[in-house]
């Protein structure tokens, strides 16, 4: 497979400032910027070079797409095993290369005019048409911006821990609409796995840098996992997991895919 006309796009990400629910909380905001982008070849591989440069706060997300038409662009990264390099969470700066193996990934759709983009977002943006759900581009899991959903619901005095049974109730309320579902019908408990994404090790006060959750502290959360017939809370800014009576009380939150 020859691609040695490969064509570049750059894109120019300008995230606005987001406020929704009328939550103080916003999301990351400043320009993001992909500049000086080369593709060549070498060999069965197509080497991409970019700059960075980040103006906000907040983890920088960055996929390569590719359009062997020059025009339908897909996704090629985070989850490509032919890639490597600067995809992913990104931190900005200089000579960023990705390394795809192109000639086997595209099974000769090659054409003159094919290109790629390098595309630069926000690891946590808003769902559109759905105010108060954040996706993780990192994951692809969508959670609800407010990390403890159910404070205030019996009185002004209810902090919104609950007991396991409790959590899973509210739930499977939220998917049956006698819950705040956000538009969304197929939300699920959380494992521990799903919550250990939002750990962040280099800060266990105030987790990942630019997430926009509100109520969002160290303290343990309700899980589906399990171990010797106890459910598994799960506290994701200090990474530890703790076996449960299902009479305690621990916070909930409520997770879907975003290919659900």
């Amino acid at each position: 497979m020859k691609i040695n006309k490969l064509k570049v796009n750059v894109l120019l990400c300008l995230f606005v400032l987001c406020i929704i629910l009328n939550i103080s909380t916003a999301f990351a905001s400043g320009p993001i910027i992909v500049s000086n982008v080369t593709a060549i070849q070498e060999g069965n591989w197509i080497v991409v070079s970019y700059d960075l440069s980040h103006g906000g706060d907040g983890e920088i997300f960055v996929e390569l797409e590719f359009a062997a038409n020059g025009t339908d662009f897909t996704v090629v990264s985070p989850k490509s095993q032919r890639m490597s390099g600067d995809f992913n969470i990104v931190a900005p700066g200089e000579g960023k290369k990705i390394r795809w193996q192109a000639a086997v990934a595209l099974f000769g759709q090659y054409s003159n005019s094919a290109k790629v983009n390098v595309k630069a977002d926000y690891r946590f943006i808003g769902v559109a048409g759905h105010p108060g759900v954040v996706l993780d581009k990192k994951s692809g899991f969508m959670w609800p911006q407010n990390a403890l959903m159910s404070k205030g619901e019996s009185s002004i005095f209810d902090n919104g821990y609950r007991n396991w049974d409790q959590a899973k109730a509210w739930i499977d309320g939220m998917n049956s609409g006698t819950k705040t579902n956000y538009g969304f019908t197929d939300w699920s408990m959380p494992s521990q796995s799903q919550l250990s994404t939002l750990h962040y090790s280099k800060d266990t006060t105030n987790g990942l840098p630019g997430h926009p959750f509100v109520n969002y502290s160290s303290y343990d959360y309700w899980t589906v996992s399990s171990s010797s017939g106890y459910y598994l809370s799960y506290n994701p800014f200090i990474n530890k997991a703790l076996r449960r009576n299902i009479v305690e009380k621990y916070r909930l939150w409520a997770v879907r895919l975003l290919s659900n």
